[in-house]
């Protein structure tokens, strides 16, 4: 599991950095209407759990359950089959209509005035035909995470996200034209997925027999499956809303503003979703076998290992975000107005990365109706709170209104989660905080940094005064993540 993370780590990085790459040679070679389709198309891709359904996070669940009780491989396949021909179903279903009789009518509402009309229509056909085949591979991935196949997941989610983006690139660049992009896209694409595929059917042809005497339905669980599908689509409005509310309330400079210092925190993510993956069979098989202390235990090392990753990026952001923006951007003013608003956001991802303990014991468990709840307030009172403080604060305002909103459901839930499933059990103790000390190396470098006007040395001196937090606290992340899954 430790080389597991790893492997996440890198494919995760090095796609994020590939697509921050190829980002400008887009923009040289096809020009910036363009690139706006692309970050339509993007957009979608990115959309794409709310067709999903949280039908992945299901079949994942469910397949760690089946192994954990030793169902026979046949109940496994069978179910894979049943709910992925239902899944593929739907997502032609869907692509069909939105790209069949709706596409007159996105044509007619993108308003360009150097992309005909044939070339905006033939990129929409092809659009649709790249996002169901990211939903495919999606699907098959989570089938992957349940058997907890994380290094064929690596590789290909590094291959979806980031080397796709990289050949895109480098063909626009030989034969100039959006429609070249979404062809290379959609062959690429529909590559992966029979690819993809055929590793499923060669793990799946691998299965352990198992106990065929053990009677076992190949279904997911209704309530369970409607529980995941809600909160998945509530945390997509949840993780939408701000950009959603400035949209229409600030100028566009000021949402230029909040998108960038969003863009730069947002790869925070890199870290949290691995850990995901990696811990959801885990939590799922502890759950089924209702094994309690095992699932106390755990659950404190998740919310270590989410520490010792996200603390060290977290301090650089917070105690370092004018320098680090300055020499991402050579910008002074954008580096200091965003940079506030960046800080504020940073302490929210935080937030957001460690409530993935309390989440991924629910899910385990099934128990989701807290969770229900504590989404549907988050959705409705997080844009009232924003538009408030951004009448008082402005862009300040609204960062922290989402700070606040991720720091809230953080104490909720695991308040929520001690005194329900642990009985109040103390979880604050030394073992747990003590890695907030990573953050130390930074704040204190961040007065002690000497002002130059070279960016190469600044940058240097920051991802110095990074590398050893983030050194230590990868260590103490794989060894607790080995910890845990040994446990399990």
């Amino acid at each position: 599991m430790a080389r597991s993370l790893i492997y996440y780590l890198l494919s995760g990085v090095g796609g994020r950095i590939i697509t921050l790459l190829a980002i400008p040679l887009l923009i040289k070679y096809l020009g910036i209407e363009a690139f706006g389709l692309i970050g339509f198309y993007l957009l979608l891709t990115s959309s794409a759990q709310l067709a999903e359904m949280g039908i992945g996070t299901s079949i994942a669940r469910r397949i760690s359950q089946l192994r954990e009780k030793n169902a026979s491989a046949s109940v496994i396949r069978k179910l894979s089959l049943n709910i992925g021909i239902r899944y593929f179903t739907l997502v032609i279903t869907l692509a069909l209509i939105l790209f069949g009789p709706a596409q007159p009518w996105l044509v007619a509402h993108i308003e360009a005035k150097e992309l005909t009309t044939t070339t905006i229509s033939t990129a929409i056909t092809l659009m649709g035909i790249a996002v169901s085949s990211h939903l495919i591979i999606n699907y098959l991935i989570n089938l992957l995470i349940g058997l907890e196949k994380h290094t064929d997941v690596s590789v290909i989610r590094f291959v979806q996200s980031g080397l796709l983006q990289l050949v895109s690139a480098g063909i626009v660049m030989l034969a100039p034209g959006v429609a070249n992009y979404f062809i290379v896209q959609v062959i690429g694409l529909s590559a992966l997925a029979l690819s993809t595929m055929t590793i499923v059917l060669v793990r799946f042809r691998n299965l352990p027999a198992g106990d065929a005497s053990i009677e076992e339905t190949a279904t997911l669980g209704h309530q369970t499956t409607v529980g995941i599908a809600v909160i998945t689509i509530l945390g997509f409005f949840f993780s939408q809303i701000d950009r959603i509310t400035l949209s229409g309330s600030v100028p566009l400079d000021e949402f230029g503003y909040y998108s960038l210092a969003f863009s730069v925190v947002n790869a925070v993510n890199v870290m949290i979703s691995p850990i995901f993956s990696i811990l959801l069979p885990v939590y799922s098989r502890l759950a089924y076998g209702n094994n309690q202390q095992r699932l106390w235990e755990v659950y404190q090392r998740t919310y270590i290992v989410m520490q010792a990753l996200l603390i060290p990026a977290v301090s650089v952001l917070v105690f370092m975000g004018t320098e680090s923006l300055w020499v991402w951007t050579g910008d002074p003013e954008l580096s200091a107005i965003c940079t506030p608003l960046m800080q504020l956001l940073a302490i929210g991802i935080l937030s957001q990365g460690l409530s993935n303990s309390s989440w991924l014991l629910q899910l385990g468990l099934g128990k989701l109706n807290a969770e229900i709840v504590i989404h549907i307030l988050l959705v409705i009172f997080t844009p009232i709170f924003m538009v408030i403080a951004l009448g008082k604060y402005g862009l300040v305002g609204a960062a922290l209104s989402i700070a606040g909103a991720h720091t809230s459901h953080l104490v909720i839930s695991m308040l929520y989660v001690n005194t329900r499933h642990f009985q109040g059990t103390p979880f604050f103790n030394f073992r747990v905080s003590a890695f907030w000390l990573l953050s130390l190396p930074v704040a204190a470098g961040s007065y002690l940094i000497p002002a130059t006007d070279s960016r190469i040395l600044q940058g240097s001196i920051i991802v110095a005064l990074y590398a050893i937090p983030a050194a230590i606290g990868l260590a103490c992340a794989v060894y607790q993540l080995r910890k845990a899954t040994a446990t399990a």
